[in-house]
């Protein structure tokens, strides 16, 4: 995740609010983020940290559920997303997504998708990779968005990130710290599933352990992070 994908997450939680100057700042967001395209469809600059897949993925979905681009298919980060031949796990789930939410058929990137999933129920970076927590959560959300929770998969999926939550109510990967980073992730992963028995109690403490994170003046170490978390603890 980069500094550089931080203003398109101000833009989506301006959506939350509904003060006049919050209506009209997202307004204006809306129209400053779809000048922001380059001539090959990505909206990314030389100075981003994450990548131009990975901010361009996050514009474009920002501007489909905003209805900035009439249709969403005509949003020139479509065709960028769709010319990206790396395909990870998070890649794939990104595509999916954009095509989804574009109303485009995802069915063939779904296969593919499945196919990094494994017997403990999580998914890798590749398909001969080990199973991740930032893996399964991007892939449980891609799952979603395409046919909702019920599926055996997704139900997998949802096991996964449940077995690998620490008592605090955090996530971490393998022996490294918790990380809140990607606690929002899988939160925001299982947000969607919160029917499925054990997730509202997952849900509870994950928000628990991510307000209990914030730095005095009631924010995260960084700003993206703190985008990312204020995501992960507002219902969507």
């Amino acid at each position: 995740m980069s500094q550089g994908i931080w203003p398109i997450l101000c833009l989506f939680l301006l959506s939350f609010f509904s003060a006049d100057s919050a209506f009209a700042d997202t307004a204006q967001g809306r129209v400053w983020l779809a000048a922001q395209a380059r001539g090959n469809g990505a909206y990314s600059t030389a100075d981003d940290l994450a990548t131009a897949f990975q901010t361009t993925a996050e514009a474009v979905r920002t501007l489909t559920i905003f209805e900035a681009s009439s249709p969403p298919a005509q949003n020139p980060g479509l065709a960028f997303l769709e010319r990206e031949n790396f395909a990870n796990t998070e890649y794939l789930a990104r595509r999916i997504i954009a095509r989804s939410e574009a109303g485009q058929d995802a069915a063939t990137l779904s296969g593919e998708l499945l196919a990094h999933s494994n017997p403990d129920g999580g998914f890798g970076d590749l398909g001969d990779h080990a199973s991740s927590v930032r893996d399964t959560a991007w892939a449980l959300i891609a799952l979603v968005n395409q046919g909702g929770s019920a599926s055996p998969e997704a139900q997998a999926a949802i096991g996964f990130l449940l077995n690998r939550q620490d008592p605090q109510g955090g996530w971490s990967e393998g022996s490294n710290s918790l990380s809140v980073e990607l606690t929002a992730l899988a939160l925001r992963a299982l947000w969607h599933s919160r029917q499925a028995t054990g997730v509202e109690t997952s849900i509870a403490q994950a928000r628990s352990f991510l307000l209990a994170a914030r730095g005095a003046n009631g924010a995260w170490d960084e700003d993206f992070v703190t985008a990312l978390a204020l995501l992960a603890v507002l219902p969507t």
